[in-house]
């Protein structure tokens, strides 16, 4: 199970230089109330079960996988893909979240076309980097944009849209689309879609869009069911689908990866050992 996402290097470009910047925001002064901004949970994949389990220090020391006589081969290989997928997918997202909540710090102002525009700058390290952040409500769906802009970039970003999406008024479902510049132009590289029922009931759906490119239609959902937790990859070049549950509260869990037990489901049990899959999910 693996995905190639070079395409959306952009998405990382400000972490550095945006680490601290955001603040608290402050109340909007508009006459009419500027809308609230998407959950946290619209980017956010939560792998930390792989963390309390020792599921980072094993992916260390086993970076391949593991053999198969191994007590807990199960739970270590699952461990090594979901940190691949951490550092390749969810990681990324971190400037976008950091580009908002520094945006949203300030104050908004409400312009004659109603959008709403949130400006931040800042300086770091020779780079002069500015963020403009606009909204507006049409009814009960939120349109955001976020732009982004570095002259001393290479080459300069000058109001470069960065991202685009949407959201409804009461924050419970929504999308974002991420570019990247190919050639002087802007394309569209990654799709995140994302459903907030609540913080126990929650899915993003992240897509590869860029058109014509080696990955295009790959497919990596995120999924929160209570206690149960699963992500669920489609390889879309070979048609392959795979995927990864594991239970919070338990420390159950199980995978079913084409290139693992013969494609066969493997498990492991309250302690992370291998153990023989129940009927009930083979």
């Amino acid at each position: 199970m693996k995905t190639r996402i070079a395409s959306l290097a952009l998405l990382a470009l400000f972490v550095p230089m945006l680490t601290g910047c955001g603040k608290e925001p402050t109340a909007p002064t508009a006459a009419q109330t500027a809308p609230a901004p998407p959950p946290a949970s619209s980017v956010k994949f939560d792998f930390s079960f792989f963390q309390r389990t020792g599921g980072a220090a094993m992916a260390a020391a086993h970076p391949n996988g593991v053999e198969e006589s191994m007590s807990k081969s199960n739970w270590i290989n699952a461990a090594v893909r979901v940190i691949y997928i951490n550092l390749s997918v969810a990681d990324l997202f971190t400037a976008p979240v950091q580009a908002l909540d520094a945006a949203l710090s300030t104050t908004p102002t409400l312009g004659d076309d109603g959008w709403y525009v949130w400006n931040y700058a800042f300086t770091d390290n020779g780079h002069n980097v500015s963020l403009r952040l606009r909204a507006r409500i049409d009814g009960a769906v939120v349109s955001w944009q976020m732009y982004a802009s570095d002259p001393q970039a290479t080459p300069a970003l000058n109001n470069f849209l960065w991202f685009t999406g949407e959201s409804r008024l009461n924050n419970d479902r929504g999308f974002w689309v991420f570019n990247d510049r190919r050639d002087a132009k802007t394309v569209a590289v990654a799709r995140l879609e994302w459903n907030n029922i609540s913080e126990t009931r929650r899915s993003l759906i992240f897509r590869n869009v860029e058109a014509g490119g080696v990955d295009e239609g790959d497919q990596l959902e995120y999924r929160v069911d209570n206690s149960i937790v699963s992500v669920l990859f489609h390889d879309a070049s070979a048609a392959q689908d795979a995927d990864i549950t594991w239970n919070e509260m338990t420390g159950t869990g199980s995978l079913r990866v084409p290139d693992y037990n013969g494609g066969l489901r493997a498990c492991w049990d309250e302690r992370q050992e291998n153990m023989t899959c129940p009927a009930e999910v083979q």
